[in-house]
């Protein structure tokens, strides 16, 4: 018969059993719980059937818990019996301490309470009981004896027993089909068996633990390692989860698992064993973990020093590349400094090119501005130069036409003050036009910078008059009263107090005032 499960359903199972001892405190919590509420149940009847029936319970569940406490309590139910028990009471807690003799080992003792009790009359509802005392002592007794003649002679000792329970029981009981497996006269019969028993029956947590560890069993006989590893993990779920402490699945398992490589699982399960025998007194269980637990510690440390030293290699690489990251951090942030200056340098000279380009600008507005003057006075020079002319050529034959006909020329009247009055309002109307064509919004931007009630108010058909004219030739950049005087025939103090006399009426400051004419447009 050859069975399989695949690698991911025996790793499922694997990691169950891992969170499984991680639980173990909370399932021998539990166990104690249980034994707490038969103490308690055992002390509120005083009955002796009711005690032997509660201490038979606490005696099975210490009988792979606590060897200690098993004595003790094996030790009360004993002289409840001797006290007021009936004979099978007796000798079924005589029976109860042999197998807490061998149990913690004292298999000499164990032996000698067998050779006693079987001279009595076993009655027949205490052989099967008594059966499975003697098939497992010679199984101890087998699995620790060096001897190979003493080995020879227990295995049919224990063959003997074994038949005796079969014997005993019913081929379809709990206790049959284990025995009958343990055989191993007809495996896949066996196998069918077992399996056959656990879907027929509703088993408690211990018997799928036994009946998982017979199957296991037999597939490790028949060299099924997949198949007997998946069964020993079952039955050491079931152990565990039970609050048991005398087992052997787990010992088993890890060490097929320390074969199989997985060394930290099979440390982790013999140390758990190892615990638990410890704590048991298991005799027996403490000497089976004992004899391979120093060579899998051996192979677990030489792991733990090759992790140890992965970790350090490991370490030792993030720190050199940690520390070649933060050079190359610092680098970057070196980059990113000079990166980030010349973006400031660059803004600067942005920002002073923007400064340039806007003097350039005001300068190229003066330029063309200045230029558009010039233009505009020059053709105005060149028109006035050129009527000038004219009118002195005229006047030039004025006169010889009077000399020529022998008339005498009236010079008075040609330069009387009137005449130049005259030209010299042609002269201010071709000042104020030419002006007033490159400022022609002059006079309404000047009287802004006056108060509202100083504002200058002109007459009909007039353009300029005599105080804008002043402030027309500040705007053209005359700043000097002596020339502007000159020009518009005044004295100089006429124009000093002219041009007083405007920053008094101005709205705004009036060391401003004529800063803010400069700016008109």
């Amino acid at each position: 018969m050859q069975m399989s499960f695949s690698a991911s359903a025996k790793n499922s199972l694997l990691k169950k059993l891992d969170a499984t001892i991680e639980k173990k405190a909370i399932f021998v919590q539990k166990k104690e719980q249980r034994i707490d509420s038969l103490k308690q149940l055992l002390n509120e009847n005083n009955n002796v059937e009711h005690k032997c029936r509660v201490l038979a319970d606490i005696v099975g569940e210490y009988k792979l818990y606590n060897t200690d406490s098993l004595f003790k309590y094996v030790n009360i139910r004993q002289q409840v019996a001797q006290a007021e028990g009936t004979d099978l009471c007796k000798k079924m807690a005589k029976m109860n301490e042999i197998e807490a003799m061998y149990i913690a080992g004292m298999y000499k003792e164990a032996f000698d309470e067998i050779e006693n009790l079987q001279n009595t009359n076993i009655e027949p509802e205490l052989k099967p009981y008594f059966f499975h005392l003697q098939n497992t002592l010679f199984y101890l007794m087998l699995e620790t004896t060096p001897v190979a003649s003493k080995k020879e002679a227990y295995q049919q000792m224990r063959n003997r027993y074994r038949d005796s329970i079969l014997s005993v029981n019913d081929s379809m009981s709990f206790v049959y089909v284990v025995v009958s497996s343990s055989k191993g006269q007809n495996p896949e019969s066996s196998i069918e068996a077992l399996k056959k028993y656990q879907k027929t029956h509703k088993c408690t947590k211990q018997d799928l633990a036994i009946l998982s560890f017979c199957q296991a069993e037999i597939f490790e006989n028949l060299s099924q390692r997949d198949s007997a590893e998946y069964y020993y993990i079952l039955s050491a779920i079931n152990d565990i989860e039970m609050g048991t402490r005398e087992y052997v699945s787990l010992r088993k398992l890890a060490l097929m698992l320390y074969e199989d490589g997985d060394v930290r699982r099979a440390y982790k399960y013999l140390s758990c064993a190892m615990e638990d025998a410890v704590l048991c007194k298991a005799q027996m269980r403490t000497m089976e973990v004992t004899t391979i637990f120093p060579i899998i510690q051996e192979a677990y440390q030489k792991e733990v020093s090759k992790y140890r030293t992965q970790m350090i290699i490991f370490v030792a690489s993030i720190c050199v590349l940690l520390i070649l990251v933060i050079f190359a951090f610092v680098m970057v942030l070196r980059q990113m400094k000079k990166v980030s200056d010349l973006r400031n340098k660059t803004a600067e000279m942005n920002i002073s090119l923007q400064k340039i380009n806007e003097e350039l600008k005001s300068t190229n507005n003066e330029l063309i501005f200045s230029n558009k003057v010039k233009e505009e006075y020059i053709g105005r020079y060149m028109d006035l130069c050129s009527s000038y002319i004219e009118k002195l050529d005229n006047f030039r034959r004025d006169i010889n036409k009077s000399k020529k006909e022998g008339q005498s020329v009236d010079l008075f009247s040609i330069l009387s003050p009137k005449k130049i009055e005259k030209e010299l309002n042609e002269f201010y109307q071709n000042f104020d036009a030419s002006f007033l064509t490159i400022f022609p919004d002059f006079v309404e931007k000047f009287n802004l910078l006056l108060q509202e009630d100083e504002q200058i108010t002109l007459k009909t058909g007039e353009r300029l008059n005599t105080d804008l004219r002043v402030y027309a030739l500040v705007r053209l950049g005359i700043n000097d009263s002596a020339k502007i005087a000159k020009f518009l025939r005044f004295s100089a103090s006429t124009i000093y107090n002219c041009r007083v006399r405007m920053r008094n009426k101005s709205c705004v400051n009036r060391a401003e005032f004529e800063q803010k004419v400069m700016e008109i447009l």
